[in-house]
């Protein structure tokens, strides 16, 4: 296991991951197979590595300029969104992934720079 996220994350699978959501119609239930999958890689990462690389590829404004986020999105997509989005909120503030992780609180800036409130 360890083997594979580590090609994932070499082979930046989290940038491909976001491309393939943004070239599917963002209403379409095809964008919950790699929405749903990128939530598993970084949820599963204890690490913080897939967090930092979908906060790194703008993931938080992916997921806001696609739509995801509206009431119109499909519940499961906005449940996934959500789960992605609270988990970098935890992880952006958790002491132990700060002193692992270099620039933790870049995290937390991708979160505010993606205008997800208004």
């Amino acid at each position: 296991r360890s083997k594979v996220m580590k090609a994932a994350y070499n082979q930046l699978f989290v940038r491909h991951l976001l491309a393939a959501m943004r070239s599917l119609p963002a209403t379409s239930s095809a964008v919950y197979a790699p929405l749903s999958f990128l939530c598993r890689l970084v949820l599963e990462d204890r690490r913080g590595f897939f967090a930092r690389q979908f906060a790194y590829h703008h993931g938080p404004h992916n997921l806001v300029n696609l739509g995801l986020l509206k009431p119109q999105a499909s519940s499961k997509v906005l449940v996934e969104a959500l789960i992605i989005l609270s988990h970098l909120a935890r992880i952006a503030r958790d002491p132990e992934l700060q002193k692992r992780l270099p620039k933790a609180n870049f995290l937390e800036e991708a979160l505010h720079t993606a205008n997800m409130y208004q």
